[in-house]
């Protein structure tokens, strides 16, 4: 049973959280609105998922991160912590069903955390670009930068290239590319 991938996906998360944070508490974001508190559940059915998850949560409970972690096999139960999954499923002669769930799970309002950063991006003088990809960016001789970016809303092969002075730096960790003057410190 290999558990390698949940422990990178959480560690990646905490860094997340950690970065929302401090740009709450730098002012750059005005809240911490979009991140809510949701149980984190997962449900499966038949005797090998019900195995899967079994030994699945074995492993994860060992580690701090994962240790409030419950499994449980027991209908009831699972109808209490996801009514809807058990909706029009019979309690008696069904096919075996399990499921774990970590109470201190998080629900992250992605919509709202982009608006967010956009508005602070904008307000302190950047450009947000929207229905477009960039497709690279690379360093021309005289130090400027030049910016491919495909049209996501005209054609599927529309390449854009413009010509712009970026200055690069390292707060905090955090690779900053702006065209903004870096009046104010992060």
């Amino acid at each position: 049973m290999e558990i390698d991938k949940a422990v990178a996906v959480n560690q990646k998360f905490m860094i997340s959280l950690a970065f929302w944070s401090w740009l709450v508490d730098k002012g750059l974001l005005p809240d911490g609105s979009f991140i809510q508190p949701a149980p984190h559940i997962l449900f499966v059915y038949d005797e090998s998922g019900r195995n899967w998850l079994k030994k699945r949560v074995e492993k994860l409970k060992k580690l701090p991160a994962f240790a409030a972690t419950e499994y449980t096999e027991d209908y009831e139960t699972i109808k209490k912590w996801v009514p809807l999954l058990c909706s029009g499923r019979p309690k008696e002669g069904a096919e075996p069903i399990a499921c774990s769930r970590h109470p201190d799970g998080t629900e992250v309002n992605y919509g709202l955390l982009t608006r967010n950063l956009a508005q602070t991006f904008t307000e302190l003088g950047g450009e947000v670009s929207l229905l477009s990809t960039v497709t690279a960016l690379k360093q021309q001789a005289d130090k400027t930068w030049c910016i491919f970016w495909k049209s996501t809303l005209y054609a599927d092969f529309y390449l854009v290239q413009v010509l712009k002075k970026f200055k690069f730096s390292l707060r905090e960790h955090i690779l900053v590319l702006s065209t903004l003057p870096h009046k104010k410190s992060l």
